[in-house]
């Protein structure tokens, strides 16, 4: 069995792919202490992205290439975890890249075997072309009470699923997967998931991982996401009444508000909130809880606004406005 299994599903992705890759490799080179294999899982694309896979498959001992038929990026994680010889489980997305001390950082984590890493810190490529740092602020230590973990997780301060490190027997031996009918929030659902199986949690300054989002550029807005945003929220609301999590109700709705808003402003100016659309935001607990709230901080009074009265005219104003001074401040970063 090695250290690690990198499962990174492909969708045409024949632009990053070799740098994603070559990242990876070059990480684990710097670091022969860790053991890995990593799981390409081509979602079907339509480009060259399968030659190029094959071709870093055929050269290097510790790739493997499956490939798939179109389903979507849940689908092809899944594949890659039921594939997965590895103690441990990361995820890399294949227009993202690594730093030289990703191996060695993880390499690092997983000594005092813990069943869930956590690494307190985001990279993400802002518009002017640099890489800026969003810390996260939680307690930083190794094997600590998984309840540490909760309140940044459901929170969605760490809702990504690459940041982390998953012990695979946890995953297996519950069948944890990610929903494969979800668009988005999934990799939110999945954590919350693996972390109501867990016990202990170690939790990490730094992780060398870059998040690229400026490559994929804006995503098409969808009607389900909607009912995606929904169904992640109660599944929230579960884990929350499982565990005993005591949370404020306006730091439990924050996140949820936000995409809330942004959905429905970008939905509604596709011509796509219907009434059927309607009437489900409006019976659900997302939209009676937000209702409900007292926000204090003015972004989010005036998020629960444009959702509550349908004021999306003003809210493309807004999301224009929220968009203008975030670019202003990476590029003062």
């Amino acid at each position: 069995m090695t250290d690690l299994s990198i499962i990174i599903p492909v969708f045409n992705r024949e632009k990053t792919i070799e740098k994603c890759l070559n990242s990876v490799l070059d990480s684990l080179y710097e670091c022969a202490a860790l053991s890995a294999e990593i799981i390409l899982v081509d979602d079907g694309s339509e480009d060259n992205s399968v030659e190029l896979c094959k071709g870093y498959a055929d050269k290097n001992g510790n790739i493997r290439l499956i490939e798939n038929a179109h389903g979507g990026v849940s689908k092809a994680r899944n594949a890659g975890i039921s594939a997965a010889d590895g103690k441990y489980i990361a995820f890399i997305d294949s227009d993202d890249i690594v730093g030289k001390n990703y191996a060695a950082q993880i390499s690092e984590a997983i000594k005092a075997e813990p069943e869930l890493v956590l690494f307190n810190a985001h990279y993400i490529l802002a518009p002017n072309g640099n890489f800026t740092k969003t810390a996260i602020d939680m307690p930083e230590g190794e094997n600590q009470d998984i309840e540490k973990a909760f309140n940044p997780i459901i929170t969605q301060k760490l809702n990504a699923c690459w940041d982390k490190i998953y012990k695979t027997e946890i995953i297996k031996e519950n069948g944890i997967l990610f929903n494969d009918n979800m668009q988005v929030s999934e990799d939110y659902v999945f954590v919350l998931n693996f972390a109501a199986k867990c016990e202990r949690v170690s939790i990490f300054p730094v992780i060398d991982y870059y998040f690229c989002f400026a490559v994929a550029g804006p995503r098409r807005m969808k009607a389900r996401y909607i009912n995606d945003l929904i169904y992640s929220y109660s599944q929230t609301l579960d884990f929350i009444n499982e565990k005993g999590v005591i949370i404020a109700k306006d730091t439990l709705c924050k996140r949820f508000l936000q995409l809330f808003c942004e959905f429905l402003i970008r939905i509604n100016s596709y011509g796509k909130y219907d009434e059927e659309l309607k009437n489900a935001v409006k019976n659900s607990q997302l939209y009676g809880d937000i209702k409900t709230t007292k926000f204090r901080k003015p972004k989010s009074i005036i998020e629960k606004f444009i959702v509550t009265h349908g004021a999306f005219k003003l809210g493309r104003l807004f999301l224009k406005t929220v968009s203008r001074i975030e670019r202003l401040i990476n590029k003062a970063n």
